[in-house]
C-alpha cells in the first residue's frame, strides 16, 4: 500500500470513528460548543452579517442543569418536553460598529425605529417554509450584548407538536422578513439534523 493510500485510509478511519463516537450528556454539550461552527451558516445582507446557529434539543435540555450536579432524570424530562421543538439563533453584526442597529443610518429616530422593531416580537415576519407548510415562530427573544460580543442575537423557537412534519428530517427555509434594516428579507435553508455524536445515557451519573 502506498503512502497516499495509508493517509487516505487513516483519514476515513478517523472520520468514521468521530461520527460514531458516543458521549455522555455533559460531554455532548462541551462537544457542541467546540464544534458550533458546524451548526451555523453565514450570509451578508445589504452590509449586515447574519449568522444562523442551530441548537439541538439535547444541548437545550442541558441549559438548566449544572455540570457538577447532573441529574439524569431531569435531563430526560427536559428532553421529552422539547422533542417537537426547533431552536435557532440569528446573530446580527455589521462592519465598523458594535451595534448593528446603527449601521447605515444617521438619525436617532431611525435607530429607535429599528430598536423598537426588534424589541417588539415581530412574529408575523418570522416563519419556516416547507414544501407543504408554513410554521410560525413560537418564541422570540432579542438579546442585546452590551458590546460584550461582536454580535447581537435573536433567539427563536418553533413548535412542531401540531405538525405532521418531522423536525429531525426537516427540509425548508427560515424566513425573517424584517422591515427596518433594508435587507430585502433574510432567508436561510434548513437541513436535516444529523450532526451530533450518539448520546450515551447508559452510565452511572452519580
Amino acid at each position: 500500500m502506498t503512502l497516499r493510500h495509508l493517509i487516505i485510509s487513516a483519514f476515513f478511519i478517523t472520520f468514521f470513528s468521530s461520527c460514531q463516537q458516543s458521549l455522555e450528556p455533559i460531554e455532548l454539550r462541551d462537544w457542541y460548543y467546540e464544534n458550533q461552527a458546524d451548526f451555523s451558516q453565514k450570509k451578508n445582507f445589504n452590509g449586515f452579517q447574519v449568522e444562523l446557529v442551530h441548537k439541538p434539543i439535547e444541548v437545550k435540555a442541558l441549559e438548566s442543569i449544572s455540570r457538577h450536579r447532573f441529574n439524569l432524570k431531569e435531563f430526560e424530562n427536559n428532553l421529552a418536553s422539547l422533542k417537537d421543538m426547533l431552536f435557532l439563533e440569528l446573530r446580527f453584526s455589521a462592519s465598523g460598529t458594535k451595534d448593528f442597529l446603527d449601521f447605515g443610518i444617521e438619525s436617532e429616530e431611525e435607530y429607535n425605529k429599528r430598536l423598537q422593531y426588534f424589541m417588539a416580537y415581530p412574529a408575523e415576519d418570522i416563519f419556516i417554509r416547507t414544501d407543504s407548510s408554513k410554521i410560525p415562530v413560537a418564541s422570540y427573544h432579542f438579546e442585546r450584548s452590551d458590546n460584550l460580543k461582536p454580535y447581537q442575537s435573536v433567539l427563536l423557537a418553533f413548535d412542531f407538536s401540531n405538525s405532521s412534519l418531522d423536525v429531525y428530517g426537516l427540509k425548508g427555509e427560515l424566513h425573517f422578513n424584517e422591515t427596518v434594516l433594508g435587507t430585502g428579507g433574510i432567508m436561510f435553508p434548513l437541513q436535516p439534523q444529523n450532526k451530533l455524536p450518539k448520546l450515551n445515557l447508559d452510565y452511572d451519573s452519580k
